[in-house]
């Protein structure tokens, strides 16, 4: 067994412990063959990877702030009495909404204003998903590729990845199993361990 994660230093039954960076980075490959730049936009953290030859071999993290990732999706989410599923679903495109905050805590403070003032609350919605693709993408700039590969619970979310692309200027691909990257790259190295022996 190959543990991976935040948490895979409590896992004391595993054989193995890998980074999540190689595992995200081994299972996008396993799903999506051509070398690419991996997005994966955690409840912690989000991580691009560039994958080379089927190797990573860099990446670039944002571990220090909760911006753009699932935790602030989550608190905004919260903040508009929204199930984060449900921010999605709800979400309309007003142009004239936005957030201009990079931080979680005072994008709070502009979604209570903005919800005072009148906006609707599909509108800030979509806001604040476009405001985490923004985010996003200005991280991923960082490791700039011809393309793309969503991994992680985003990868299921259609209008995440349509703003994403547009903040990019570039097409988002992905793969329906594309949630379990972690977990199969996880997988391949176990196996890899395994042959080995």
């Amino acid at each position: 067994m190959t543990a991976t994660g935040y948490g895979r230093v409590s896992v004391d039954y595993a054989q193995l412990s890998m980074s999540e960076i190689l595992c995200h980075g081994l299972g996008a490959h396993f799903l999506f063959e051509p070398d690419c730049t991996v997005i994966d936009v955690g409840g912690q953290d989000t991580k691009a990877i560039r994958i080379e030859n089927a190797k990573p071999t860099d990446f670039i993290m944002n571990d220090k702030c909760s911006a753009g990732t699932g935790k602030f999706l989550e608190i905004s989410a919260g903040r508009l009495e929204l199930e984060l599923s449900e921010i999605y679903k709800t979400a309309r495109k007003n142009p004239a909404i936005k957030l201009s905050s990079t931080c979680t805590v005072f994008a709070e403070s502009e979604i209570v204003s903005l919800s005072a003032n009148g906006a609707e609350t599909s509108e800030i919605a979509y806001a604040i998903v476009d405001s985490s693709a923004h985010k996003v993408a200005a991280l991923i700039k960082r490791l700039e590729n011809q393309i793309y590969f969503l991994s992680g619970g985003l990868s299921n979310v259609p209008l995440f990845k349509q703003l994403l692309g547009e903040h990019l200027g570039a097409e988002i691909f992905t793969h329906e199993n594309a949630i379990y990257c972690g977990a199969i790259g996880a997988a391949i190295m176990g196996k890899r361990r395994k042959d080995e022996v």
